[in-house]
């Protein structure tokens, strides 16, 4: 098993908590006005519902059989804004049910702090019965928990710089080999040039995950590009292309995951509809290609996610 994150980039995730309020997380973004003072100062409650299409979900190489998985989920989601102090809480809680295998739950809680300068967020997320990939190359099921914080800074009107970074750990049900911890610092750079009718960004993380399981343990970096645009108050868009290339690092002679190397590319569009005062409606889709020196990781996925919800306050 790999040695532990480094002292420094623990220092640095640790500084960074102690500032600053996914996500990267890897979540679609739906908060254009990144850096703008909350607008309300009442606590804000909604309901959301949906559902999702995974095309070829278990990653099945080219040329196999594929399966396909929906699910449906829904979410109560909570938060309260203060204009005096330009402090958003949020927090979450929510389920999933899928048409092939048991549900899955998970709880989300984040601090936003802004103003026309600065721009700190603090996110951590708990989720139950999820199916996962990372490791290994076959599906399982994962207890998992991340943190995730970031600051920005606006040393100019038009350009906004971040750093950024992500700890997670991941628990399986019955596969303990494959229980694992993440880490991944990098930066990002928003160009306000263009208003919020366009505002590409461009970024990018490096990282390791140390598994349980030796042959498992790899590193990563990831490059991604998005455009991001608000046509009309009511209207989001956001079109993200990501490059991840990982390398395993496991020694064994005997391993299949020695010298591997993968990489893969993916385009995601997500649009954000408010339809009314209390109603909006959401819509992601992603289409993935993955490349390895391992033939049996060639494949392609395509997701699908849509959903309405309904401001109760």
């Amino acid at each position: 098993m790999r040695a532990r994150p480094s002292a420094a980039a623990l220092v640095l995730v640790a500084a960074l908590a102690g500032s600053a309020a996914h996500a990267a997380g890897q979540a679609p973004d739906s908060t254009p006005h990144l850096g703008s003072p909350p607008k309300q100062s009442a606590l804000s409650v909604e309901l959301r519902t949906g559902g999702a299409y995974w095309a070829n979900f278990l990653q099945a190489p080219t040329g196999a059989h594929q399966k396909n998985v929906q699910s449906v989920n829904g979410e109560i989601r909570m938060s309260h804004p203060s204009v005096a102090s330009n402090l958003e809480l949020l927090g979450s809680v929510g389920g999933t049910w899928y048409s092939e295998f048991d549900p899955g739950w998970s709880m989300f809680g984040s601090a936003r702090w802004g103003n026309r300068l600065h721009r700190m967020d603090w996110n951590v997320s708990f989720r139950g019965r999820s199916p996962r990939m990372e490791v290994g190359d076959t599906l399982g099921f994962a207890d998992g928990g991340a943190t995730s914080v970031s600051y920005g800074i606006r040393p100019v009107r038009a350009i906004q710089l971040r750093v950024l970074a992500e700890l997670d750990r991941q628990s399986y049900h019955r596969s303990t080999e494959r229980n694992n911890r993440g880490l991944q610092v990098g930066g990002a750079a928003r160009y306000y040039g263009f208003g919020y009718k366009l505002s590409p960004e461009v970024g990018v993380t490096v990282g390791n995950r140390d598994v349980s399981l030796d042959e498992e343990d790899h590193d990563e970096r990831v490059l991604w590009v998005t455009l991001r645009s608000v046509l009309k108050p009511e209207l989001y868009l956001s079109l993200r292309y990501r490059n991840r290339f990982r390398e395993y690092t496991g020694r064994d002679p005997a391993s299949s995951n020695l010298h591997r190397r993968d990489g893969r590319q993916d385009l995601a569009l997500t649009v954000d509809v408010t339809l009314s005062d209390r109603w909006s409606w959401t819509a992601y889709l992603s289409h993935q290609d993955a490349d390895s020196t391992n033939e049996s990781r060639i494949f392609r996925t395509q997701y699908l996610s849509t959903g309405l919800t309904y401001r109760l306050r």
